[in-house]
């Protein structure tokens, strides 16, 4: 038995034989068949040809462009739609009215009204719906652009009823979500839109959301879901354990506000599509003695490429490995009271063991995990308020990746001083790094001049709250072969302005601010 679509082909070619000039709705039929049936290049010839028979009409247009949409070449089919748009906005139809506004919908080509729609955020489209019964209905039509519901900025409490609206506008299917239960006046919205829409995909729940008990009771319904955010909600581990327990597809899950109790037990099984952890502490020292079972966390989720465990307590003296992660490739262990360096997989690209926002700085006591990690693809580095620190370590840490462009912060770190710049540089660790930071270290002149000619990549550099003078920040700008486009030199008192002014000369953009007192003894900051 023939299919459908090569039956019409079939008749649409006779009519075409038996015509010298086939009419040009016959033409996008046959192109619309041809589109059907995957044939793309016999559909875009028709398509053309629509247009060179009527060159006023927008059917040619529309027909070429979402043909090129189809064969991925979406530059070329943008440029179609817009030469489609003109001829629909000065034919002869539009011409002909004397009004001094014009409907969109009245004038524009379905597809091209359905493009700008999809372009508007949720609360603008709310908004369309009110402009008259014929933009309420035809966006009310278009279910695929309720799909995605964003009440995070909303300005008016949301009810039951228009909660309830958003819902069954999408059908129920709404695949992302972002609420913010501040201004959800209504109860129980999480158990009403993941009963109603199961293929959730994406959760973003922001500030209000505190009760665990509901958003653990909401799971259940959307077991398909891949991303959840939860930045407000506090959380123990028991129930970090049971949302993954029950959500085996979550590939992204953010845990914003982990809290005590907190019992480091065991993590469920089947976490293999997991990507993204992240398990933050409000107050690190809530948690001192609770030490994680990273061993555990990489049996069950294997596949983690980005690992966020800010504010940990732990013990000081434990050495935390990661080394079995072989495809983890960020890990962030900011703000974490420990002076032992972990043990690293070679697939970081990204690493922060930065101490800031800590009321102490921490230095740390083993190196022989930095000196023996083998990073040969890093690209990011932050060592911030660090306050010990072998330069050395530092650089058997960087060697690895020579060759590979890189951002270094190594700011507030009371160990960073010039004669540590010097070392850095002459090692030649520096040569790839496109990105640094030193602010608010104790580095001076002779340190950012021995930087000049170690660092030919150096994009951008700060060096707010530094010793430096004018006399180092003309010696990086007038060098042909630097490349600096931005440059940090707030607070930094001995440069002077014309230093800054050279610099802006060349190019670089720098930030400058400095703190003066006035007569009364208040602040003033001026650029």
């Amino acid at each position: 038995m023939a299919k459908p679509g090569k039956s019409i082909l079939t008749n649409v070619l006779q009519v075409i034989q038996t015509s010298s000039r086939p009419p040009v709705s016959v033409l996008d039929n046959r192109a619309a068949t041809y589109e059907k049936l995957g044939r793309l290049k016999a559909a875009l010839q028709d398509g053309k040809r629509i247009i060179e028979e009527q060159k006023s009409e927008a059917r040619g247009y529309l027909r070429v462009g979402k043909i090129l949409q189809m064969m991925d070449k979406k530059a070329l089919a943008q440029e179609i739609y817009g030469r489609g748009l003109l001829v629909a906005m000065h034919n002869k139809q539009l011409g002909s009215q004397t009004r001094s506004s014009v409907d969109p919908i009245m004038i524009l080509p379905a597809e091209l009204f359905y493009m700008v729609a999809a372009l508007l955020k949720p609360m603008t489209l709310v908004v369309c719906l009110r402009v008259s019964k014929k933009w309420h209905d035809h966006l009310n039509a278009l279910t695929s652009l309720w799909t995605v519901l964003d009440l995070s900025l909303t300005g008016r409490p949301i009810r039951n009823l228009a909660f309830r609206a958003c819902i069954k506008r999408a059908q129920g299917r709404i695949g992302s979500a972002t609420l913010n239960h501040s201004t959800l006046k209504m109860s129980h919205p999480l158990r009403l839109l993941t009963s109603n829409c199961r293929n959730l995909k994406y959760l973003d729940l922001r500030e209000g959301f505190k009760m665990m008990g509901s958003i653990l009771e909401a799971m259940p319904h959307v077991k398909s879901l891949n991303t959840l955010l939860l930045p407000d909600c506090e959380i123990t581990f028991e129930g970090i354990t049971r949302i993954l327990g029950t959500c085996k597809c979550l590939c992204r899950a953010e845990f914003g506000t982990v809290c005590i109790p907190f019992y480091a037990g065991s993590w469920p099984t089947g976490l293999t599509n997991l990507r993204t952890l992240r398990l933050n502490i409000a107050q690190p020292s809530e948690l001192d003695g609770v030490i994680l079972k990273i061993d555990d966390l990489v049996e069950r989720a294997p596949n983690i490429t980005e690992l966020i465990l800010t504010g940990w307590g732990g013990i000081p003296s434990h050495t935390y490995s990661f080394s079995k992660f072989l495809r983890l490739e960020s890990l962030d262990l900011s703000r974490n009271l420990t002076n032992f360096f972990p043990e690293l997989p070679p697939s970081i690209r990204s690493l922060n063991i930065s101490h800031r926002g800590m009321l102490r700085p921490v230095g740390f006591l083993n190196l022989q995990n930095m000196e023996m990690a083998n990073l040969v693809s890093l690209e990011r580095l932050r060592m911030e308020n660090i306050d010990e620190l072998a330069v050395s370590s530092l650089i058997k840490l960087l060697r690895p990746s020579i060759g590979v462009r890189k951002s270094l912060s190594i700011a507030q770190a009371a160990f960073m001083d010039t004669a540590t710049m010097v070392e850095l540089a002459r090692s030649g660790v520096l040569a790839d790094v496109t990105e640094l930071s030193v602010a608010g270290t104790f580095v001076d002149d002779d340190g950012i001049i021995a930087l000049t000619s170690a660092s030919p990549n150096l994009i951008r550099l700060d060096l707010s709250s530094t010793n430096v003078s004018g006399i180092s920040v003309k010696a990086l700008v007038i060098r042909p072969e630097m490349n600096l486009k931005w440059l940090g030199l707030t607070h930094c008192a001995s440069v002077s302005p014309d230093a800054v002014e050279l610099a802006r000369s060349k190019g670089v953009v720098v930030d400058y601010q400095m703190a003066e007192r006035s007569k009364s003894g208040k602040k003033v900051r001026y650029l």
